[in-house]
């Protein structure tokens, strides 16, 4: 009777682990995150965050956006959901996130982008249509939007096309200091800002770790629990 117990015991076990190994298995795919520290306010897509310390987390991609999440510190507490579209065109200077010189409208400085730990590409936040617009405008280059009033719409656009309102330099003296990274022969219907179409094609999200062995570990746990218990109840009906 005792090593009857022990036995159901071990399947149950066996089975629990492959159930605890899967969401695992997940986490360990292209997933990537950043932790970021801001002294003061800073907006984001949709929201302002106070200071603090917040985890960016890469959780996918769907119609050439990354889907960022923003966490609280221990990453308890799901802050946000935001749109970011991977341009090389935009330097971080060696930051793990980038503010843009102008707000736009606002008082709050916002923020441009995140690059995630082990990555070197600034991941450009796209704003609702309204703020992209200001946004760009005050910093005379076209941004991402998610061309909606939303942040993160149910309905996502096609990221290539989705840039704000084009912008024009105008007479403004400190136009040509702002406008980092638009070319002087940049066509005003375009994104200034944008990568080209073959630096879209050639642009993977990069891979942290195989999810393989996990997947096999899984495999393991449930094949070692079903054979367990079935032994078990064929021992108890005999």
């Amino acid at each position: 009777m005792k090593m009857t117990k022990i036995g159901w015991l071990l399947g149950i076990v066996c089975l629990v682990m492959a159930s605890v190994a899967g969401p695992a298995a997940r986490a360990d795919g292209p997933a990537q995150q950043a932790t970021v520290t801001i002294q003061s306010p800073e907006q984001v897509p949709g929201s302002v965050l106070p200071a603090g310390t917040y985890t960016f987390r890469k959780t996918g991609a769907q119609s050439g956006w990354v889907i960022v999440q923003v966490y609280s510190k221990d990453g308890s507490a799901l802050v946000t959901t935001i749109l970011a579209y991977p341009n090389a065109k935009v330097a971080s200077n060696g930051q793990n996130f980038v503010v843009y010189p102008a707000n736009g409208s606002g008082s709050i400085p916002v923020m441009e982008g995140i690059v995630f730990t082990g990555d070197s590409t600034v991941e450009q936040f796209a704003y609702p249509k309204a703020a992209a617009d200001q946004i760009g405008a005050a910093n005379h280059i076209r941004i991402p939007t998610t061309g909606t009033d939303d942040a993160y719409p149910s309905a996502l656009p096609d990221a290539a096309s989705s840039w704000s309102a084009p912008v024009t330099s105008g007479s403004d003296p400190d136009a040509a200091m702002i406008a980092r990274d638009t070319p002087n022969n940049a066509p005003n219907n375009a994104p200034n800002n944008a990568p080209s179409n073959e630096m879209m094609r050639q642009e993977k999200l990069p891979q942290t770790a195989s999810p393989l062995p996990m997947i096999a570990l899984i495999g393991l746990f449930s094949v070692a629990g079903i054979v367990i218990l079935r032994k078990m109840r064929r021992g108890s009906a005999s």
